[in-house]
């Protein structure tokens, strides 16, 4: 019998500059801001949430402003099956064809802070996505409810294996 073939997916976590992440560090005991979810196919090519456009696509090696390319930031690995893989591609795919219906949760990430659960249907912070989408689909067991995520959270789960930490501009020369 022939072991089942594996494929990686990575979430990357992120110390942001901007005004509401700022608030948010000064609320949270936290290096990260931000979290997003990638898959070994779309090299460098990250998806997530995002106050302004709700459901985003983040590629963090394009950006030419240098604060960005600066920001502080971890790589973390995680090997899953094919089939669930493909789930998660199927779902990330169907997020992006749907955009229009998806939005920021400002109060779920409040809420969060606060350690209280809260789901609002097609409304989502980035670490609640990236967690949801994780467990949802049984890529991963967490410790906690998806809605309960913050980024830095996602560096005390066990099946995360870290493979890069500098900055984003440094992320360039990581290869998985």
């Amino acid at each position: 019998m022939q072991p089942e073939k594996t494929r990686t997916i990575f979430v990357l976590l992120t110390e942001h500059s901007d005004l509401i992440s700022k608030v948010f560090k000064t609320m949270i005991i936290g290096k990260y801001t931000h979290s997003s979810i990638g898959l070994e196919e779309y090299n460098h090519i990250f998806f997530s949430f995002v106050t302004k456009d709700g459901f985003h696509i983040e590629r963090p090696l394009k950006s030419r402003n240098p604060k960005k390319r600066n920001a502080p930031c971890a790589l973390y690995r995680m090997e899953v099956t094919d089939e669930v893989y493909m789930k998660i591609k199927a779902r990330l795919q169907h997020f992006y064809e749907n955009a229009v219906q998806y939005r920021y949760s400002f109060i779920g990430l409040l809420l969060c802070v606060f350690h209280i659960p809260h789901c609002v249907k097609n409304r989502y912070f980035c670490s609640q996505f990236v967690s949801e989408l994780l467990m949802s689909l049984g890529a991963a067991r967490l410790q906690k409810q998806a809605s309960l995520y913050l980024p830095d959270d996602f560096t005390n789960e066990p099946q995360f294996r870290l493979c890069f930490q500098g900055t984003l501009s440094g992320l360039e020369n990581f290869s998985s």
